[in-house]
């Protein structure tokens, strides 16, 4: 994964300027992803083909689902198969269109970075990488709420791997593109080169946004993976007692990336698709194989293992936690568990001391 790389060109544009790149886009028949409120749930949003600019919801703070679904989705067909007497035919489903990833917030680039490491690792994941090819993404500047730690997890000012990033100012937007492809999204649309007083605007605003969601973790994420190594089943058992096993925060998860496949047939049982779906290690059955053995019988070694495979195991492989500190798992856990309190009582029972 690239460290910090500083912008190619820094711009203005306005907000009717930007509102207009919208319009152009939808009425050249471009297909557009961005958030969206859900018409099910008032006040909550996922990201969904807009179809009208005035739909986009620019002061979002989440989305339900991150925006990895647009590159692998909860269920997608990876191919069609037929039987006959000869050979089987099997053909390949994979989406080629282009499309625009608009209003993606700095936690959900982390994410998606992450992931693009991890799928790059050998052997690579082909299909990922594809579909990744297809995007032109579109950072968007984010206002933390109470549930956002994304401070203390270091992804608060994550660019890559936005083609461009958007950042809100008084009069406009602060425009920065960080590849050919931003540079050229931007072609058609009225901009001028950004004046000093813009940029200190947006880190003003950088500023501003860091005092409200720093220091909720009380510790680092290498003391958290020194706590987790030193964590007891009672610990577990005792967090464990809320969760549902619903795999919830699997689901809404940025960087989870388990799945399950599943063969369909036709009832002649001459043709049929596999299919690929998102599945959750937190789930009951996720562990359990031939023969009746069960690696994870128990909610609490479960939970554990979720903790390890962010903070230990994929660091160990990538050189960063693979939790980004967007608040999802928690405001989706049906059962009240909280990622920070629970890191935060990790550090105090079994980490270094933290003041």
């Amino acid at each position: 994964m690239p460290g910090t790389i500083g912008p190619k060109k820094t711009w203005e544009v306005s907000f009717a300027g930007m509102e207009g790149l919208l319009t152009s886009l939808l009425n050249s028949g471009v297909t557009v992803y961005a958030p969206v409120e859900r018409k099910d749930r008032l006040g909550r949003y996922l990201f969904a083909r807009l179809s009208h600019p005035a739909r986009m919801a620019w002061n979002y703070t989440t989305t339900s689902l991150p925006p990895k679904k647009l590159f692998a989705p909860p269920e997608e067909t990876l191919f069609t198969f037929e039987t006959g007497k000869g050979e089987p035919l099997v053909k390949e489903v994979c989406p080629t269109e282009p499309f625009v990833l608009f209003g993606v917030h700095p936690c959900d680039l982390a994410a998606l970075d992450r992931l693009d490491a991890f799928y790059a690792d050998s052997p690579a994941e082909y299909r990922w990488q594809a579909q990744r090819s297809r995007a032109t993404v579109v950072g968007l500047d984010c206002t933390p709420d109470e549930h956002c730690f994304c401070v203390d997890m270091g992804t608060m000012e994550t660019r890559h791997p936005a083609d461009l990033f958007l950042t809100p100012l008084e009069q406009g937007w602060l425009v920065q593109t960080y590849t050919d492809k931003g540079e050229e999204f931007l072609n058609n649309t009225p901009r001028e080169r950004a004046r000093e007083s813009a940029i200190e605007e947006a880190a003003k605003r950088t500023g501003e946004k860091r005092k409200k969601a720093a220091g909720r973790l009380k510790g680092s994420v290498e003391q958290i993976a020194a706590a987790l190594s030193r964590s007891d089943e009672e610990f577990w058992e005792k967090y464990s007692a809320a969760c549902f096993s619903c795999g919830s925060c699997n689901l809404v998860c940025p960087t989870c990336h388990c799945f399950c496949m599943e063969d369909r047939l036709d009832v002649s049982l001459s043709s049929g698709s596999r299919i690929r779906k998102w599945d959750s290690c937190q789930l009951a059955g996720f562990a359990k194989v031939a023969g009746g053995g069960d690696f994870r019988p128990s909610a609490s070694s479960r939970m554990r293992h979720r903790w390890k495979h962010k903070f230990v195991y994929l660091p160990r492989r990538f050189g960063t936690a693979f939790c980004v500190g967007c608040g999802r798992c928690t405001r989706s856990c049906p059962g009240g568990v909280d990622m920070v309190s629970v890191a935060n009582k990790l550090l105090e029972t079994f980490g270094e001391r933290v003041e």
